[in-house]
């Protein structure tokens, strides 16, 4: 399996020992916010655009403010800071998911073989770094997440209903939940531990640092994606077609953004502010925090 931009032809992957993460997270506008500080919901159609892309689904930021999409069908785009298109990469696998490198490097999870892989954008060669275990019937892996705290990746293991977290410089596996339903996106948790974002009724889990039994957080259902910046989560929900804010400590909420056709991926911008996608419409959009 190779990646390729989209101007150039394929180039077999050659298998290679899996990159060290050592990317920081995007900066926090402020690390005491609450929903009280949250602005009145908006429409989705009033934020500022960032950028048009057909089936727009999983986010990414580069610390230079540029950021990373996947269509979740077949590429992979790299756009800068002002949405124009840097570089665009084929994927045939359904590229989901994406944890930016510090060297550049992407970790891209791909639901159609059910598996994350190593990608270097220069060249498209890939290498897997976790081939997952598929569920007849049951679509693959979807969001992951970066771990600032550990040097790690948080995979939600989808169709398996649990929670991973991978060293991507050895592909060592530790277990952290299970029992979630369709867990499809992930953050490390503003007050410690784990926020995971689920396809179910129970939207939201957190998970505690070592693992172990996971707690139903607050009343969302129906997540896509979660997000961690400034002290609170960042959710899409998509039943309900919002973005909105929850304070990890009480699990209570405050809608942001209302209309969204199909509210997709989530990332923190540097400086603070949040890109969120619309599948529908292919919107990349930005809007404030709290």
């Amino acid at each position: 399996m190779s990646l390729a931009a989209c101007s150039a032809s394929g180039t077999p992957s050659t298998p290679t020992a899996p990159p060290v993460a050592t990317g920081t997270p995007p900066p926090s506008p402020s690390a005491h916010a609450s929903l009280a500080t949250c602005p009145v919901p908006r429409s989705f159609s009033s934020l500022t655009v960032l950028a048009h892309m057909s089936n727009a689904d999983d986010l990414a930021t580069v610390p230079d403010g540029s950021l990373w999409a996947s269509d979740a069908a077949s590429v992979l785009a790299h756009l800068d800071a002002s949405g124009h298109v840097l570089a665009r990469l084929s994927d045939p696998h359904v590229p989901e998911g994406m944890v930016v490198l510090s060297d550049g490097r992407l970790v891209v999870a791909e639901q159609g073989p059910d598996r994350i892989v190593v990608l270097q954008p220069s060249n498209g060669r890939t290498t897997t770094l976790l081939q997952l275990t598929p569920r007849g019937g049951l679509a693959g892996v979807d969001g992951i997440a970066w771990d600032a705290t550990t040097g790690s990746i948080l995979v939600p293991d989808s169709p398996n209903g649990t929670l991973l977290e991978v060293d991507p410089a050895t592909g060592a596996v530790t277990h952290l939940a299970s029992g979630m339903g369709r867990p499809v996106g992930a953050a490390v948790s503003p007050g410690g531990g784990f926020a995971v974002a689920a396809e179910n009724p129970a939207g939201l889990w957190h998970v505690p640092a070592a693992g172990g039994a996971k707690t139903q957080l607050g009343a969302v259902s129906d997540a896509d994606d979660v997000v961690s910046t400034g002290g609170l989560l960042y959710v899409t929900l998509l039943g309900a077609q919002q973005v909105r804010a929850v304070d990890p400590s009480t699990g209570a909420s405050a809608v942001l953004v209302n209309g969204i056709g199909a509210p997709q991926g989530l990332t923190v911008l540097p400086g603070g502010s949040i890109a969120v996608a619309d599948s529908t419409t292919g919107t990349i959009a930005t809007l404030a925090g709290c």
